[in-house]
């Protein structure tokens, strides 16, 4: 992960956020300051991981469409926040053995099963 990019995205997004939206974060005392947390959400929009990502109070993986890792400058985006694409309709012990991986680590893994 860049760290100074994942720095600035981090105050551009919560920037962005404070000045142009209404936005309120609950329930973010619930979530375990360390060790390992599957984080799950409802699905919006594609920007999701990376939003929940900057928004956190901790180092996170999220998982997420392995379409949006075929894109060169949207792959390096995904990567550089964290994100690891899933690879839909068929098995895939590799990601289930990374995500395995992050929890390990204790680090909080992000998914969202209403996602495609």
């Amino acid at each position: 992960m860049t760290r100074f990019f994942f720095f600035i995205s981090k105050c551009a997004v919560r920037t962005f956020f404070w000045l142009f939206t209404s936005w309120h974060i609950s329930g973010r005392e619930n979530v375990p300051k360390t060790g390992p947390v599957i984080l799950v959400g409802n699905h919006l929009t594609f920007a999701e991981p990376c939003i929940a990502v900057l928004l956190l109070a901790r180092e996170s993986r999220f998982a997420a469409k392995e379409g949006f890792f075929k894109n060169p400058i949207l792959r390096w985006i995904m990567t550089s926040y964290g994100s690891f694409p899933v690879h839909q309709g068929r098995p895939d012990r590799e990601t289930l053995r990374k995500m395995e991986s992050y929890l390990a680590q204790g680090l909080a893994l992000g998914l969202f099963p209403e996602g495609t």
